[in-house]
This record gives structure tokens, sequence and C-alpha cells, in this order.
């Protein structure tokens, strides 16, 4: 039976010594227990049982991991400390626009790599830094009446250029812009998160002149594309009634009089 306070160590070792010494050991012991053990001598005359020897095991080593978001624009996670194999607190760091992939014991990524929750010796402290993969976003273009424009889909923060300029009849193009009120010019240079741009269009002018065919002299109207028109004063011609404006020398078509262009 072992001593008040004591585990009886039940585990038997035969030991073979020539010179009169013999050491014995164990292994799986808990840390911070005390144990009892004897000794059963044996010779050739005769067995002999010395008295029964106590030993305390030595206290458990806490060992730390310490845990760094490496880029990550939120969140925290406070250090893990434990002196036998333990999982790793889960992850509780976001970096916009990336995903969560796994730790490692380099910033960098070279180290050794442990899944997220997944299991650490604590045989040593260690600081594992948070590995991180970009994440695919979309640009889409609203060109506001103008020619359609294909979507650019690349991974968050990689170099990213304008797309092919749209056309639009009567209109010069402006930029994309970032709301639908067109405040905000964007800025073509590294890919951010998912969003739609809008074209801003500005209206050409256009000149409208006219061949009064031998009547008055009636002058050119400048207006923008889209705007609306009126007719100007009609000429006269002695001797003819004015017949109206037609696009066409032929005086085949007549001209519409209510938008420029």
């Amino acid at each position: 039976m072992g001593g008040s306070g004591y585990v009886q160590i039940g585990s038997d070792q035969t030991v073979i010594s020539g010179n009169g010494t013999a050491s014995v050991s164990w292994t799986g012991l808990d840390a911070a227990k005390n144990y009892e053990w004897y000794a059963e001598i044996t010779d050739t005359l005769k067995t002999a049982t010395p008295p029964s020897r106590s030993f305390t095991t030595a206290s458990a080593t806490n060992y730390t991991a310490t845990f760094n978001g490496n880029g990550s624009d939120n969140g925290s996670m406070n250090p893990q400390t434990a002196s036998v194999a333990t999982n790793l607190t889960s992850n509780g760091f976001t970096r916009t626009g990336y995903s969560f992939v796994d730790w490692t014991t380099a910033a960098n990524g070279s180290g050794t790599h442990y899944a997220n929750g997944a299991s650490y010796p604590f045989t040593s402290s260690v600081t594992l830094y948070a590995q991180w993969a970009a994440v695919s976003q979309t640009l889409t273009f609203d060109s506001n009446g103008g020619s359609a424009v294909g979507a650019i889909n690349q991974p968050f923060g990689s170099a990213v250029s304008a797309p092919t300029v749209p056309t639009k009849t009567g209109y010069t193009f402006g930029g994309w812009y970032n709301e639908v009120s067109l405040t905000t010019l964007h800025t073509f240079d590294t890919m951010g998160l998912s969003t739609t741009l809008y074209a801003k269009w500005t209206a050409n002018s256009y000149t409208i002149t006219f061949d009064s065919n031998g009547g008055s002299v009636v002058a050119a109207i400048t207006q923008p594309f889209g705007s609306a028109v009126s007719a100007p004063t009609a000429p006269t011609k002695t001797g003819y009634t004015f017949g109206g404006w037609y696009s066409d020398a032929g005086l085949t078509t007549p001209t519409p009089s209510h938008h420029a262009g």
C-alpha cells in the first residue's frame, strides 16, 4: 500500500546488476504528484524486501502560444498557455478582402503550419502568425446608356486597370465614378472590394446650319446633343412662301425640330 498522499507504482521492473548497484526508471508519470515504490532484492541465498521509498515528480512546465494577426485589420486573441498537447484557440482575427488559411511559425509562411484549432504540443513557447489568401472581387460597370462593359474579376489587392472606354452617340466619356450621383472619380490601381462603377457622359455640342435656298440669311444654332431645340425664325424670299426645313438637298425629308443632334 502507498503511504498517506502517495500513489504506489504498480508496474514491475526486473533489474540485474553485477556490481551491487542498480537503477530503475518509470515513464508516463503525472507531474507534481507523490509516488511510492519498493524493491525486492533476490540473490542465490535469499530474498529481501527493503522498506519502500517515495518521490515527487516535478511540476509541469507551462508554455505559451502567442497569436499574431499578421496584417489583420480587426479582431484580437489572448495568448494560450498549457503544459500538454492542447487544441489551439480558434482564430479571432479578420482581414478585409482576405480569408484565413492557417497558422505558421514564420510571418512569411515558411515555418511549420497549424490548421485552425489544431493540436499544438506545448513543449515550447511559440508565436503563430496568421496566413491569409486574397478573395476574388468583382468590378461591374453601369455605362449609363453607353456601350456594354464586361465585369472585372480579380483577387483583392491585385493590380487592376481600367476597362476599354465605352461609347455613346453624341457624348464624350467622362470617367468611372463610385456613386450613382457621379461624385467621386474612381482610381484604378489595386483591386478593392466588389462594387459597381458608373459612367459619366458630357454631351457634345453640335451646330445646325441653314441654307435658305435664296431666302434671307438664317443664323446657325449651336447646342449640346440631345437638348431641346426650336426652329429659327422663318426666312423670307420675295414671291415665295416658306415651306419648312429639310435635311436633304432634294427636299424629301422634313427635319424634326425638337432636339439637337
